[in-house]
């Protein structure tokens, strides 16, 4: 990752990182079970609606912003937030004040993650860029 980053991008996301761990602490009391891959391609819709969630290859114990963050990367259409907020609340999930910023925040580990990948095309790499900027 350090080729692709610099020492001040790298010194600069320290402390972003160490505020945001505790920002998730705070928001994740109890860890929760978390896909950690939730995307369209991951999801399964049958006569519109949800049917299965597959690829669980990386699910883990702990804080559901990952997901969540990944969910929100990229735009969607109006309302999902609300539509997403009171399903994910109607299924017992807990979302405080800030849950859209605090996820996609929490997606920075995620993007850094993917700038550390050997097999990353120069397109994702632009990409990846674009979204670290915008969400530090």
């Amino acid at each position: 990752m350090r080729a692709r980053l610099s020492f001040m991008d790298i010194a600069r996301l320290r402390p972003i990182g160490e505020r945001l761990a505790a920002e998730v602490d705070e928001a994740t009391p109890t860890p929760v079970l978390s896909h950690s891959d939730f995307k369209a391609s991951n999801l399964l819709i049958h006569e519109g609606k949800l049917s299965a969630v597959v690829d669980w290859e990386f699910a883990h114990s702990g804080t559901p912003f990952l997901a969540i963050g990944q969910l929100f990367r990229h735009p969607l259409p109006e309302g999902f937030d609300k539509a997403f907020a009171a399903a994910y609340r109607a299924e017992g999930g807990v979302l405080p004040r800030g849950w859209r910023d605090l996820a996609r925040r929490t997606d920075l580990v995620n993007l850094l993650e993917f700038l550390n990948r050997s097999d990353l095309t120069k397109p994702w790499e632009d990409d990846l860029r674009r979204l670290v900027s915008a969400t530090t």
